[in-house]
Parts: structure tokens; sequence; C-alpha cells
């Protein structure tokens, strides 16, 4: 019974860690891309230019794919 109860609290450690990587790179990618946005809808209204949220909302998710990618491969790199 013991044992069961070690494999459980393994699996549940697993969970946990899953899930905090999960929201981790979900935050990654979603910050980026809301911030740029927001900022080329400022500057778009200030400056009279209603097409620059658009090159801002793609390098937002440029830089929120640059920042998975990184997380992804420090995460390969300690697994080893």
């Amino acid at each position: 019974m013991r044992r069961d109860r070690k494999m459980k609290q393994s699996d549940s450690r697993e969970l946990r860690q899953a899930m905090t990587m999960f929201i981790g790179i979900s935050m990654n990618m979603i910050i980026p891309i809301v911030l740029m946005t927001f900022v080329g809808v400022y500057f778009g209204k200030k400056f009279n230019l209603k097409w620059l949220p658009i090159p801002l909302f793609f390098v937002g998710v440029l830089a929120g794919g640059n920042n998975v990618y990184k997380e992804f491969k420090k995460f390969f790199k300690n697994d080893n």
C-alpha cells in the first residue's frame, strides 16, 4: 500500500510540473502578443495609423514564439 501511495504522489508531482510548464508557456506566448497589439492600437490612434496594430501583432507572435522556443530548449536541455 505504501508503494502505491508513493507512485500517486510522484504522478501528482509530475502533473503539477506539467501544468506549471503549460501555464508558463501559455503566458510566454500570450503576453507579448497582447502587449504589442495594445501598443499598436495606442500608437495607431495617436498618429492616425490604423494599420499599425497588424504588423505589431505579428511582431508579438514572433517574440512569443521565440520565448516558447527558448523555454522548450531549456526544458529539454535539463531533461538529459
